[in-house]
């Protein structure tokens, strides 16, 4: 990474916190987002936080690394029924933000401009990678569901992804036996 990149990488990670704040609230106030917009904020923020406060190391991670980080997001948001849909469109809202904050931290030389323009490359390239394995994190998890369906008492599946969802905002389902 140019050394200017490399300066307004750090500059976006010093301003972490803030930008995970306005991520999260965007996502809570997008009606689009129902299912995880109901996250609690500091949810939200710190998912947001551990990319943005890490977008360096990130930016050079390697795939299995990625992947570590995703999967089990991606897993966890089937677990908790957030439509895949919505968790994407998380994931691009904070490489928005991300991206509006760098173009606001520019003065417009020639070289800032090419950096800038590469760190979007950069950041492209880093959440096409993220939302390709938290989609697969999830397709693995909804995989695990159907198969363990119908295999009797304590099987893990849908119903119970979406009973999970139920208790955790206070609700409690009830089997009637049909």
């Amino acid at each position: 990474m140019p050394m200017f990149s490399f300066t307004l990488v750090q500059k976006i990670e010093g301003h972490s916190e803030q930008i995970a704040v306005l991520v999260a609230e965007e996502i809570r106030r997008d009606p689009q987002l129902q299912s995880i917009g109901s996250l609690h904020r500091d949810e939200l923020a710190s998912r947001a936080r551990d990319l943005v406060g890490n977008l360096g190391h990130w930016l050079v991670a390697r795939d299995p690394e990625v992947a570590h980080w995703s999967e089990p997001l991606g897993r966890s948001r089937f677990e908790h029924s957030i439509p895949l849909h919505e968790l994407i469109r998380c994931l691009l809202i904070v490489k928005a933000r991300l991206i509006d904050f760098s173009r606001q931290e520019l003065s417009g030389t020639a070289l800032q401009i090419y950096a800038e323009e590469e760190l979007e490359h950069r950041v492209g390239r880093f959440f096409d990678e993220v939302i390709y394995y938290v989609a697969k994190g999830y397709e693995s998890a909804r995989q695990n569901a159907t198969s363990h369906q119908g295999r009797g008492p304590g099987a893990t599946g849908v119903a119970d992804a979406k009973e999970k969802r139920a208790n955790r905002f206070g609700f409690h389902a009830t089997h009637n036996g049909s």
